[in-house]
């Protein structure tokens, strides 16, 4: 939770670059996380999902609780055809950067 502390400009291009894919990859885990969770809740008290919930939230920047309509409603009632905005066939370049760029 230090990033916003540091004098940026004072820091070397490899220390910036190795903040940032620290960074990217942290939000990578907790987006993963959020998905999986949307799909399977980890605990069977109701309690404990929804301060896990608040964890996971805080972790990616978002609530995931809204997530899981719109994930499970919106993406698996429309699985892979026209109306599913975030289907694999989407995801055709050989380049993943450009599948990153694109989507």
């Amino acid at each position: 939770f230090a990033l916003w502390r540091v004098d940026w400009a004072q820091c070397s291009w490899a220390a910036v670059a190795a903040a940032f894919s620290l960074v990217t990859f942290q939000a990578f885990q907790g987006c993963v996380t959020v998905h999986n969770c949307a799909h399977c809740p980890p605990f069977t008290s109701s309690t404990l999902n929804s301060w896990w919930f608040l964890v996971i939230s805080a972790w990616n920047g978002a609530s995931a609780t809204a997530y899981i309509p719109g994930h499970n409603l919106g993406h698996h009632k429309y699985l892979q055809t026209r109306q599913d905005v975030i289907r694999t066939s989407k995801v055709n370049h050989r380049y993943q950067l450009l599948n990153l760029v694109t989507y």
